[in-house]
């Protein structure tokens, strides 16, 4: 499995992404590729993709502001510049500061609760669940 490249010719659509996906999987799924070794090159390629797309998204934006509103596409394929979502920061604000840091208290004490108190009978109000199992890759430097 390498960085996914495609001819000059070939017109990039949905259908030739979902393609690629579905041999990629079907080479793993065959015993074609171990899983553990796609699952290394697939890190591998989403930390190069991350690294070229941060390096570059200045120069890609700045490139699509040169396009008018109306002709932003390139061989079908349509593009948009987006204004960033708005942040706001309320840390100056001390009503807020102490409502956040008595939600933390609460928090703190909600988990320490047992799930089950067989002394009153009484059953926690807060649901604990785990989120989904994941392996972790880590790349020698």
């Amino acid at each position: 499995m390498e960085l996914i490249k495609f001819n000059e010719d070939q017109q990039i659509t949905k259908n030739v992404i979902s393609d690629i996906i579905t041999e990629a999987v079907s080479s793993v799924l065959d015993g074609e590729i171990n899983p553990i070794e796609a699952a290394i090159r697939i890190k591998a390629n989403e930390e190069i993709l991350k690294g070229i797309r941060k390096d570059l998204d200045s120069v890609i934006l700045d490139a699509a502001e040169l396009y008018s509103k109306g002709d932003r596409n390139i061989n079908g394929i349509e593009f948009n510049v987006v204004q960033g979502r708005k942040k706001y920061d309320f840390s100056n604000d001390a009503e807020w500061t102490d409502l956040k840091a008595k939600l933390a208290a609460r928090e703190a004490y909600l988990k320490a609760m047992p799930q089950f108190n067989p002394e009153t009978g009484e059953q926690s109000p807060v649901k604990e669940s785990n989120g989904r199992d994941y392996l972790t890759i880590k790349f020698p430097k």
